[in-house]
């Protein structure tokens, strides 16, 4: 035990580090949005207050709101400690992604830096500034930042091993994987299917036992697509437009130059020298045409995002070809799928399922850097401050928020203890709003409105008033 602590002794320092400043940064972020709803039994007025209220929950949830149940049955029993629990292990979640895509490196470089690649993974999540929001609140993180370790587990699983001669294993993981999460369930479903072709034009045969991982997709499909609760989340009266969508997420995935998201372009330059110092086909004509393509996003027309997606992942494929890196590729086009299902729903607006993908850019972005780079040890220093300083401003952007929970705390117990007629609370500038869900909710039309009123006790109908 000595001997492999003196041997990591970096990487537990600046993993307790993260862990203890996005701890900290947790605690001061506000209950909100369906966080407030999945705190109460059957969304009544009665908190959840053990497991068994939790399972009757879902059991009915799966009927009425969602199918994601086994998801929402982990948020609902988070929540029964309020932030507590959840503020502490959201960030080894967050850490454990990044200590996989370093376990994913190493199958490629033996002798990678793990210190380089953890400072690298923790530089770029703290980089993606737009899914702040997404990551500190309850129940978006458990749906997305959890189920993304869940998937790089599963990556990592295939790359090391493969699919084993154990089928019924097999099964069970894509099994437990696809029935999570619709995204999860779209990514397994183009995994297997690209798996499948893969073989067939390298070996010309199909592996029968191969089809059999289509019955726990089948089972994963049929309990999430066909439960009552789907129809729920799907009801709209406005029609879905595939082509008005694609352009729309083409450039929700690779807006550049984007200060609040960094991830797509560093990721370019990245791929762009990859391609540069390789030997690959065609490096030049490729290279030429992404640029002029760049060029042509001056005149702000979003299917110029889109054939920048193709020429990325054309690229993609050529670099993995060469590399004998095909199963890289599978996982690419998988990834693709699940940011570009959105098409076929009315959420493609919102990108939450984008977050996979921008952890997916964060592993191919240093792996390639591991091909390209010599001597990672010379950059470690350099890496480690620009971490304590994204860290340092993370800090002190969620210190301002716990500033405005606890005063909001304050208001609503002064409310309470005199007959005022309206609930003044301090409103949070608008600069806060992509770190922090719903920042100026609950208003009257505010869907969780009246779960807001019982998770802090107020009267019915009480008027709410934020105020600067």
């Amino acid at each position: 035990m000595k001997e492999w602590i003196k041997q990591n002794k970096y990487i537990i320092l600046i993993s307790i580090l993260f862990v203890a400043v996005l701890t900290y940064c947790s605690m001061q972020t506000f209950i909100v949005n369906d966080d407030l709803g999945y705190s109460f039994f059957y969304r009544t007025n009665i908190r959840i207050t053990n497991i068994i209220q939790v399972i009757k929950n879902q059991v009915s949830d799966y009927s009425i709101v969602s199918p994601r149940v086994f998801v929402h049955f982990v948020v609902q029993c988070l929540l029964i400690f309020g932030k507590n629990v959840w503020s502490f292990l959201n960030p080894i979640i967050i850490l454990i992604n990044g200590l996989l895509i370093n376990k994913i490196i190493k199958i490629y470089h033996k002798d990678s830096s793990k210190v380089f690649n953890l400072l690298s993974y923790l530089i770029s999540f703290l980089l993606i500034i737009s899914f702040k929001w997404l990551i500190y609140w309850i129940s978006g993180s458990v749906n997305y930042v959890w189920t993304s370790t869940i998937l790089f587990g599963f990556i990592y699983y295939y790359l090391k091993k493969g699919f084993s001669n154990k089928y019924y294993f097999n099964f069970l993981i894509i099994l437990f994987v696809s029935i999570l999460h619709e995204s999860l369930f779209i990514f397994m479903t183009i995994f297997i299917i690209s798996k499948i072709a893969f073989d067939f034009i390298k070996n010309k045969k199909i592996n029968k036992n191969d089809l059999l991982l289509f019955i726990p997709l089948i089972i994963s499909g049929s309990f999430l697509f066909l439960g009552p609760g789907m129809k729920y989340r799907m009801d709209s009266k406005e029609e879905i437009n595939i082509i008005k969508a694609i352009p729309i997420i083409s450039f929700n995935l690779f807006g550049l130059f984007n200060k609040n998201n960094l991830i797509p372009t560093l990721f370019i330059i990245v791929l762009l020298l990859k391609l540069l110092k390789g030997d690959y086909k065609y490096k030049y004509y490729l290279l030429s045409i992404v640029i002029i393509n760049i060029i042509l996003l001056l005149f702000k027309n979003n299917w110029l995002y889109f054939s920048l997606s193709v020429l990325i992942i054309l690229i993609t494929f050529n670099i993995n070809h060469k590399d004998k890196r095909d199963d890289l590729s599978i996982i690419a086009l998988s990834f693709y799928a699940i940011s570009y299902s959105l098409c076929l729903t009315n959420e493609y607006l919102s990108g939450r399922p984008n977050y996979f993908f921008y952890i997916y850019l964060v592993f191919i972005m240093i792996l390639y850097l591991n091909d390209i780079i010599n001597f990672k040890v010379n950059y470690i220093a350099l890496l480690l401050i620009i971490l304590l300083g994204l860290l340092f401003n993370e800090a002190i952007i969620y210190k301002e928020i716990g500033k405005i929970k606890d005063t909001r705390l304050n208001q609503i117990k002064e409310f309470k203890s005199t007959p005022k007629k309206k609930l003044y609370l301090k409103k949070a500038p608008e600069k806060y709003n992509m770190y922090q869900m719903d920042s100026n909710e609950p208003q009257s039309y505010y869907y969780a409105y009246t779960h807001y009123l019982n998770y802090y006790g107020l009267k019915e109908n009480t008027k709410i008033v934020f105020k600067d």
